[in-house]
């Protein structure tokens, strides 16, 4: 069977002499392992589609008796420059992490792969010369994943609202933003709080546009982080922390 589909490339290694192994993010099938052979040859067809973060057209060839399935064609679908940003390359990396690690081999998920795509565009639309967070891309991302992974943030606007200048409570149970009180939870800067509820609701150009102070963006990262991780348990990725904090230093 041949596939033809959408991809986006999450990671590639190197496989004997010439060829890399590739994982793709496909809009058809999910998550694929495939064979480029002579990928790394100086005159390879696959050009530099197989980079990570690009989003490409794939031909495939499918056996199901396979795990590692062949790459027969590539084509650049949609050319990014994040390359041209570090900050954007970090956040970028962090999205493919997350959807490497918290997806299943060969399950379709066309929203989440529209989810990531669209997060990219957003991410490489960004004019960090102007003063443009790319982690207001990624913030955006990790929240709407949630969604689609089944726990979406429960928090009401009235809950935001109450939160005071003394800060208030993430529950990292349920996504409630709380007042300062008896509940358990992740305590934050209102500021902070304002900021997940904005990105976990907001549509992805109100999330790029917002501008938030160093303090509050890494307080609102942590919440966001914290989030996720606490319902993703072990399958939560931490592989990029030491590369991201090289990139931030």
């Amino acid at each position: 069977m041949i596939l033809r589909t959408e991809a986006l490339v999450l990671r590639a290694m190197r496989y004997g002499e010439t060829s890399r192994i590739v994982t793709l993010f496909t809009r058809d099938r999910g998550k694929i392992a495939v064979l480029a052979r002579g990928a790394r040859a100086a005159k390879s067809r696959f050009g530099s589609t197989l980079e990570p973060l690009s989003l490409i057209e794939a031909m495939i060839s499918m056996r199901p008796t396979r795990t590692l399935q062949t790459l027969r064609e590539t084509a650049h679908h949609t050319r990014l420059r994040l390359s041209d940003d570090l900050g954007k390359i970090s956040a970028g990396l962090r999205m493919l992490e997350l959807t490497n690690a918290l997806t299943e081999d060969e399950e379709a998920a066309p929203a989440l792969f529209d989810l990531v795509a669209g997060s990219l565009a957003g991410l490489d639309s960004l004019d960090t010369a102007a003063g443009d967070r790319p982690v207001s891309a990624l913030l955006f991302f990790e929240l709407r994943l949630a969604g689609l992974l089944g726990f979406s943030p429960r928090f009401t606007r009235e809950g935001v609202q109450a939160v005071g200048d003394g800060g208030g409570i993430l529950r990292l149970d349920t996504g409630e933003i709380e007042p300062l009180g008896t509940v358990i939870g992740r305590r934050a800067s209102r500021a902070a709080l304002r900021a997940f509820a904005t990105a976990a609701r907001a549509d992805l150009p109100v999330v790029l546009s917002m501008r938030l102070d160093a303090e509050t963006e890494a307080e609102t990262v942590r919440l966001a982080e914290s989030y996720l991780r606490h319902h993703t348990d072990d399958a939560y990725p931490t592989r990029s922390d030491a590369v991201r904090a090289a990139i931030a230093s």
